[in-house]
């Protein structure tokens, strides 16, 4: 189980974001997306790809 403190410890990200990648790693996911562009640079055991999400408003 990959513990959300040490994602946080290791990356340095928020508790928020913490939560929600050691959620994603434990669920498997293979794909994490995030409006978050500090987080497309991290490297995190159990997730594959951390990918942004292009938002265009009219």
């Amino acid at each position: 189980m990959l513990c959300h403190a040490r994602i946080r410890r290791q990356n340095r990200v928020a508790p928020a974001d913490a939560i929600h990648l050691a959620s994603a790693a434990e669920a498997g996911v293979d794909l994490f997306l995030t409006n978050d562009r500090a987080l497309l640079e991290l490297v995190v055991d159990g997730i594959q790809f951390i990918a942004g999400m292009d938002v265009n408003f009219i």
